[in-house]
């Protein structure tokens, strides 16, 4: 009997990845008696072939630490791992330890002689009660060792979305919360791809954890990611944390949370300085100074001089955070599966610099979909979407991507669809325009873009054409 494909596959893979060129020969033999391929099987027979190849690409994108060459061991340890999270606990309640630790004890001293037998007989029919007692004290004790902790059962969130059947969910809770009231986007993004990505649901989510997470992503946002597998790995799931856990999710890059704070730190100081002038008396009498177009008109709130010159220079750039997702249609019968990207800096565009960067999201469309299925299932893009109490809908698609706007939800202000359309392009002023003009017109808001001078309407002044009075019209049809 031949090897699966998948398995072969797979261990070719780990093989030319960590340099065993002479293993990879034995991938094609039926009888490759090697442990790592053995764990395989047993991998590929409790679960299916999607998650053998997650396995191995999170094992191919681990970095171990202290720099150190990754081993077969290793990649052995994160199967056992995804074995353990499948395994059925419920095998392990019949196993009683304090039965066999009693037999033992009993051929033990099946030798000894008995100094007094009737002594015996009397000690023990006056401790059968309390024998009892402790032996199903300590069998309860043994059993509790064996499982594995679980999360308390707290009423915090609610799985059940049988009443939000007009929705898609992305990540979200059933039902709305104030814990997500003040919160930063960015810190309930990264707790959505968190939970997305380890699978974890929200009804086994204790209050405690979620505000915890909040509380690390306001105070130290670089430490989120550690905080958040620790949790599900130590907490939630019982078992050793280690290198190979945090490749089930991709981080997100330090220079995001620097940009963040750098946002923050120079809004502050914008804020201040606002109070500052409007405290100080003004003549009423007196025209209000008018704004200096000066690119450079902002003072960052710090005396190190290296400092400010960096802060000045990620502010200069105009970049913003970018929120994306890959959607991947497998077919017609199957609902297309979103997964959430780390937040990424890029340019900006007129859409993020109105409406800001956390109301859009962009879904681009996997290696593997065409996009021919993007019409088939237009039903089910059409229908809002829930991400992190937000309500997305469709705005318009752009070469691969789809991009989505949150018209309502947590610590935003109700904005419909309409009014974005009509904000960057006004359909009624424009209704005899072609539907492919108006598609590009549309996309050409999302690119990438720097403002210049802004000018206020009563700065416009409006000149009628001037015509030529001997030579004749040129256009297109001449």
């Amino acid at each position: 009997m031949s090897l699966d494909p998948n398995i072969s596959r797979c261990a070719k893979q780990i093989y030319n990845h960590l340099g065993l060129s002479d293993r990879i020969n034995h991938c094609s033999k039926p009888n490759a008696l090697f442990p790592e391929i053995d764990k395989m099987k047993n991998l590929l027979a409790l679960t299916d072939k999607n998650v053998l190849n997650e396995t191995v690409k999170g094992f191919i994108r681990w970095t171990p630490p202290r720099q150190r060459k990754k081993t077969l061991a290793d990649f052995t340890s994160q199967i056992d791992h995804e074995i353990s999270t499948l395994w059925p606990e419920e095998l392990l309640d019949d196993i009683d330890e304090d039965l066999i630790q009693s037999m033992d004890n009993i051929g033990a001293s099946g030798n000894k002689r008995v100094a007094s037998e009737d002594l015996d007989i009397n000690e023990n029919k006056a401790g059968s009660k309390k024998h009892k007692l402790n032996n199903n004290q300590t069998t309860t004790a043994a059993k509790a060792r064996m499982n594995k902790p679980r999360p308390t059962a707290l009423e915090c969130f609610s799985a059940d979305t049988s009443q939000l059947e007009g929705y898609n969910f992305i990540c979200s809770p059933a039902k709305p919360t104030k814990l997500f009231n003040g919160a930063s986007w960015i810190v309930l993004f990264e707790i959505a791809r968190f939970l997305d990505s380890c699978k974890v649901p929200w009804n086994e989510i204790p209050f405690e954890a979620f505000r915890s997470f909040l509380d690390i992503g306001a105070s130290e946002p670089r430490k989120l990611f550690e905080v958040m597998m620790r949790w599900n790995i130590e907490d939630r799931l019982g078992q050793n944390l280690n290198g190979v856990a945090y490749s089930r999710m991709n981080r997100c890059s330090d220079s995001v949370w620097g940009y963040m704070q750098t946002e923050a730190s120079s809004t502050t100081t914008q804020n201040s300085n606002e109070h500052n002038s409007s405290s100080s008396a003004v003549p009423p009498s007196l025209p209000k100074p008018k704004k200096k177009l000066h690119k450079e008109s902002f003072r960052i709130n710090t005396t190190d001089v290296a400092e400010q010159i960096e802060i000045k220079q990620k502010l200069l750039k105009n970049r913003m955070v970018r929120y994306s997702a890959i959607i991947t249609f497998k077919n017609i019968n199957e609902t297309p599966k979103i997964t959430l990207r780390p937040p990424k800096i890029a340019a900006s565009n007129r859409f993020f610099r109105k409406f800001g960067q956390e109301r859009f999201l962009e879904v681009v469309l996997s290696g593997t979909s065409s996009p021919s299925m993007v019409r088939t299932s237009k039903e089910f893009l059409l229908k809002p979407f829930l991400l992190m109490q937000r309500v997305y809908r469709f705005l318009f698609i752009k070469d691969d991507a789809l991009v989505f706007f949150a018209t309502e939800g947590t610590d935003l202000s109700p904005i419909s669809i309409q009014q974005v359309i009509d904000w960057h392009l006004p359909i009624t002023e424009n209704w005899n325009m072609a539907m492919a003009k108006y598609a590009s017109r549309m996309s050409l808001g999302y690119s990438s873009s720097i403002p210049t001078v802004h000018f206020e309407p009563d700065e416009i002044m409006y000149i009628n054409d001037v015509y030529s009075e001997t030579a004749l019209v040129k256009d297109d049809s001449a």
